[in-house]
């Protein structure tokens, strides 16, 4: 299916906004941005702005489901392999990802998280949990992981367990291996499950 070139010009527009967005964001911080210097950045018209986001808000909410989207492209839980390897898979892939963020744009995501008012649907964080418990529930069918666990909570649990290692990092950039400290957990997770 090919776009037209006004709907082409329309998704153009949709992304450089984005983009500006997110360099904005990073630069001044999410509370400093304004809708006008989006616009300015991004030589668009207020309009256009208000036709392909209603707020700043939708703007965050975006940024949010796009790294969420992005990390979750390629994993996808597999029957046939093993659970423990496509949990450290996920891992890695997790802290990889925060890393490519970077420290400023990881410190507005948080600020992000706990000011603009949005649904886990909406910014699809559900994924996280979602892959987790699966692989869990995964590794207690192939006998890997002990039964006894709810992998719902486990799922939580790791979630906020990595939300937290992010937080530290942010704090200490210089002095701390997100990398190195986000697999010593995952490994701490994984002597739990067995």
């Amino acid at each position: 299916m090919t776009l037209k070139k006004r709907e082409q010009q329309s998704l153009l527009t949709k992304e450089k906004i984005l983009r500006n967005s997110i360099e904005l964001i990073s630069t001044y911080g999410y509370n400093d941005v304004t809708v006008s210097q989006i616009c300015k950045v991004s030589q668009v018209a207020k309009g256009s702005f208000y036709t392909h986001f209603s707020s700043k808000s939708d703007i965050a909410i975006e940024i949010l489901k796009d790294i969420n989207v992005q990390l979750f492209s390629d994993l996808n839980v597999k029957p046939d392999e093993p659970a423990e390897q496509q949990l450290r898979i996920y891992a890695e892939h997790y802290f990889k990802t925060v890393l490519h963020c970077g420290p400023a744009m990881s410190r507005e995501i948080f600020r992000i998280i706990y000011t603009v008012q949005f649904t886990s649907k909406q910014v699809h964080s559900d994924l996280h949990n979602s892959y987790i418990e699966d692989c869990i529930r995964l590794g207690q069918e192939q006998g890997t992981f002990r039964s006894d666990l709810d992998a719902g909570k486990i799922g939580f649990y790791w979630s906020d367990g990595n939300l937290g290692l992010v937080r530290l990092w942010i704090n200490d950039v210089e002095n701390y291996d997100l990398m190195k400290e986000g697999m010593e957990f995952f490994d701490f997770i994984l002597r739990a499950l067995r």
